[in-house]
């Protein structure tokens, strides 16, 4: 229902660009509303609107110029004219590309007659050269399960239904679906959980995917139906997820949020991912929503670190336990030993709900983990398979303020009461830890534990918010 949903509200930007492209289409009046594209709600559109436009890698990818900000369009006319094609770094990575065409035919849309249109024709102009760099250099080496292969192809698609007097523009939209057909069903496994890339990678090929094919919708374009099928499931499991956890490396960042699963009045909501090895419950607390999120794929560095078994957890929309991420200019970030992730190859044994609590089981070949969630409370339990010495790492979220106390720690945040307690022969100590959100650095603490543990013996470590 969501899906069609989308695709029915994305007929308003089409119709505008489609109006400002000569299809002889009526475009809509006034600005777009925020849901009027696949591409997903924006905070505020049509005059006054302003989005800030980044640095670095994210300001070449143009994805600020998409929500339609009439402000925009100067710093995109500055961009045209200082951009060598093929060359600097808006072209160091291919895939970045693809991004931009998208962007721009959906800026493009949303800002319709408001467009300048000198700044529409230099627009057309470099779209010719976009699509030459993009198909001579498509992210095929790199394998297909690469959700960059999907912006490359997606961009492609819109560029040339979007831009029908393109040379080549049939050619160009027939190789964009002839990739997304190939590429998109490799994202996920059969249950929804991403394949390869995380799912920050995944909610971005998913966006690009159904962008791409409300456009062969209003075109009259069949779109693959193996890459159609991929996004329900995508779409199944981002909606489960939502709200996002920062997991892995920082993607690009969109304002479109899925509308996610409610959480049942009573009771936790659990479900599972076997083939993908993922485990999410969502359950009501204290005015919010309580969420465990346990992904457990062995697939080799599928989100830039080994972090398979660790723990993602919130309290009645409080977070507590993240994951650190990763960062490009923070390659420490991508440690291992900087995350609550187990070693080796890690099994999702059982996921079941007793009463009031949620219960995870995973295994290692060295130790096995049980994960127990109250509404309020979390209790890890580590049992050791062999001797061996341990470490073991549970990062906070930012914005707790700790105390020491004889038994352990507790810690502040807001009108929020954290209590900690371990249990077991390890050592353990707060210490400074950094974590990535929104793509930005933030000190943080983690809770850290040191010792040899003999074969049978437990580690446990208690948490509840108060």
């Amino acid at each position: 229902m969501i899906a069609s949903r989308l695709e029915s509200l994305a007929f308003g930007a089409l119709e505008r660009v489609g109006a400002w492209a000569g299809w002889g289409f009526k475009p809509a009046e006034g600005p777009a509303p925020p849901a009027d594209s696949p591409w997903g709600a924006f905070p505020a559109l049509g005059p006054g609107t302003h989005v800030p436009v980044p640095t670095g890698r994210a300001f070449h990818q143009h994805l600020w110029f998409a929500a339609g900000d009439p402000d925009a369009g100067d710093a995109l006319g500055r961009w045209l004219v200082e951009d060598v094609p093929g060359r600097g770094p808006a072209w160091q990575h291919p895939s970045d590309a693809g991004l931009r065409l998208a962007a721009w035919w959906l800026g493009a849309a949303r800002l319709g007659e408001a467009l300048d249109p000198d700044l529409r024709r230099r627009m057309a102009g470099s779209v010719g050269w976009h699509v030459r760099f993009t198909r001579a250099h498509l992210a095929l080496r790199s394998a297909e399960m690469d959700h960059r292969l999907v912006a490359q192809a997606a961009g492609l698609v819109v560029a040339g239904l979007g831009w029908p007097g393109l040379p080549d523009a049939r050619a160009t939209w027939a190789e964009g679906l002839t990739l997304l057909g190939r590429a998109l069903p490799l994202q996920v496994f059969g249950d929804g959980a991403p394949r390869r890339g995380g799912p920050a990678q995944l909610r971005l090929a998913w966006r690009l995917g159904r962008l791409a094919q409300a456009t062969c919708a209003a075109n009259r374009v069949a779109f693959p139906a193996r890459a159609a099928a991929a996004l329900l499931r995508a779409q199944s499991f981002l909606q489960a997820l939502q709200p996002l956890p920062p997991i892995g490396v920082s993607a690009p960042r969109f304002p479109l949020e899925l509308p996610p699963d409610a959480a049942p009045a009573k009771g936790w909501r659990l479900r599972t991912w076997r083939e993908g090895g993922w485990a999410i419950g969502v359950a009501q607390a204290k005015g919010g929503a309580s969420r465990v999120v346990v992904p457990t794929t062995s697939a080799p560095a599928p989100w830039g670190h080994a972090d398979a078994g660790q723990v993602l957890w919130s309290a009645g929309d409080v977070p507590v336990l993240v994951d650190p991420g990763h960062a490009v200019d923070q390659p420490t970030l991508a440690d291992a030993e900087a995350h609550s992730g187990l070693p080796g190859p890690v099994a999702l044994t059982s996921a079941r709900v007793d009463s009031r609590t949620l219960t995870v089981d995973l295994d290692t070949a060295l130790r096995s983990r049980r994960v127990q969630a109250g509404y309020t409370r979390l209790v890890v339990t580590e049992r050791a398979h062999v001797d061996g010495d341990w470490r073991v790492c549970w990062p906070m979220a930012p914005g707790w303020a700790f105390t020491e106390v004889e038994d352990g720690w507790e810690a502040e945040r807001g009108e929020a009461r954290l209590v900690m307690r371990a249990e077991g022969p390890l050592r353990w100590a707060l210490e400074p830890r950094a974590v990535v959100v929104d793509a930005a650095t933030q000190q943080t603490s983690a809770l850290v534990g040191r010792g040899r543990v003999a074969a049978g013996e437990r580690v446990v470590v208690r948490f509840e918010v108060r």
